[in-house]
């Protein structure tokens, strides 16, 4: 899986370390660009900007979101799909951050809180 260095600025491979799987009654928010299909992501789901961490329901009105490979891209309003009954996962990774879409957004591999709301430092996890 890719994931992003924040030390070094690129992408890496990142090592998938756990699958978490969430059963349950899930609500979903769809994440669009110019350049794609969308993404659909759970509203806690914790994206970087560019300079802090943020839970993509913050979206809502519309924002950025930090591209590996395009830097900041604006996204417009995200659309609520609704909820349903399924299986949602998360994956764990050695550095704690990794791709998502085809974008290449950098999202988070933890709740927040567990690391901050803030941009890590040089050498310091995610």
């Amino acid at each position: 899986m890719l994931g992003f260095d924040f030390v070094r600025g690129k992408v890496i491979v990142a090592e998938v370390q756990r699958v978490e799987e969430y059963v349950g009654n899930h609500e979903f928010l769809m994440l669009r660009t110019r350049a794609s299909d969308g993404l659909r992501v759970t509203p806690e789901h914790p994206m970087f900007d560019g300079e802090r961490w943020f839970s993509s329901k913050d979206l809502a009105l519309g924002g950025r979101v930090f591209s590996a490979f395009r830097g900041v891209v604006a996204i417009p309003p995200a659309r609520l799909l609704g909820r349903w009954e399924c299986t949602s996962y998360n994956l764990r990774t050695g550095g704690g951050a990794y791709l998502v879409g085809a974008e290449g957004f950098v999202a988070a591999d933890r709740p927040m809180g567990t690391w901050g709301h803030r941009r890590p430092a040089a050498r310091e996890p995610i």
